[in-house]
């Protein structure tokens, strides 16, 4: 951990963050299509996914249901919402959704759908010493399943993993005692996915994974 540590230090005091990269994607709530809205007339508690969000995220506060992730409950880092996804966008589980829908059942079966779904990796980077999630819309998500996470263990053949979920759609990891080539273009796929924006970001920080479960987090900074 202190070999990772220094290398975070050095490392990414040569990377640019970019706070002003074009958002084409913009992380808002925006207003239902009627051909989405027809859909959600047949929506239950059985039909909702957890998706991970950023503490600014404009369905806070008062708006949408979710659960502190990272942070305080005054001042979220990261918070898990839920979320319904269509073809045009994602239909968010909101306070004014009650009573038509059951809140708790509606989270209860969220996580159980994350884990029901296939969420598929590939080895790739320097040496095949990286996992990725195939992209789906659900991939960042796979960090809070240990069954998935669990997978990657596997993966890697390694007890302790360094897991990155910079925007939405995206997962990679690497063994956390990776070699320092190996780590050096792990942070920097991180960083420029980060500073692309093609997706909504959720964060630059990094998570350190064992038994499929998060037991730390490594701040990056500039979320």
């Amino acid at each position: 951990m202190n070999k990772l540590l220094f290398i975070l230090c050095f490392g990414f005091a040569s990377f640019a963050f970019s706070e002003t990269a074009s958002n084409n994607n913009p992380d808002t709530i925006p207003p239902a299509p009627k051909s989405v809205l027809e859909s959600l007339k047949l929506v239950s508690e059985e039909n909702y996914f957890p998706i991970i969000k950023p503490g600014s995220w404009t369905g806070l506060p008062g708006r949408a249901v979710y659960q502190n992730f990272i942070g305080s409950d005054e001042e979220p880092e990261l918070v898990i919402a839920f979320a319904i996804d269509t073809p045009d966008q994602y239909i968010f589980l909101m306070h004014s959704d009650k009573p038509k829908i059951n809140f708790d059942k509606a989270v209860s079966n969220a996580y159980k759908n994350l884990e029901s779904i296939d969420i598929d990796f590939q080895l790739v980077g320097t040496g095949n010493q990286q996992a990725e999630a195939i992209s789906t819309s659900f991939s960042s998500e796979a960090i809070l399943s240990q069954k998935h996470m669990r997978a990657l263990h596997e993966i890697l053949d390694a007890e302790t993993l360094l897991v990155s979920v910079p925007t939405r759609g995206v997962l990679r990891a690497i063994a956390l005692d990776a070699p320092d080539e190996v780590f050096v273009d792990f942070a920097e796929t991180h960083i420029a996915t980060w500073n692309e924006y093609n997706n909504a970001r959720i964060t630059l920080d990094m998570f350190v994974i064992k038994d499929g479960e998060i037991i730390d987090l490594l701040p990056v900074g500039g979320n």
